[in-house]
């Protein structure tokens, strides 16, 4: 099963507003957020001319690797 099944959409929004917050501290990328229905979503825009797919890779990564901590929440 998923582990996602055991969070409901509040506990997945807090979550996801965690992530945001630790992947702008580490200094790797500063995204966004919106909200998709009445959910909240982290967003990326990708506006300079020199991003590279190195660049995205690291900051999926990046998302992972905090989503993955235990001490998240």
């Amino acid at each position: 099963g998923s582990d996602l099944a055991e969070f409901d959409n509040r506990s997945l929004d807090v979550l996801n507003q965690e992530i945001l917050l630790r992947l702008q501290e580490s200094g790797i990328a500063v995204l966004s957020s919106t909200r998709i229905g009445d959910r909240f979503a982290l967003r990326a825009s990708f506006t300079n001319h020199r991003t590279q797919d190195s660049d995205i890779r690291l900051i999926v990564q990046t998302i992972l690797q905090i989503a993955r901590d235990p001490n998240l929440l």
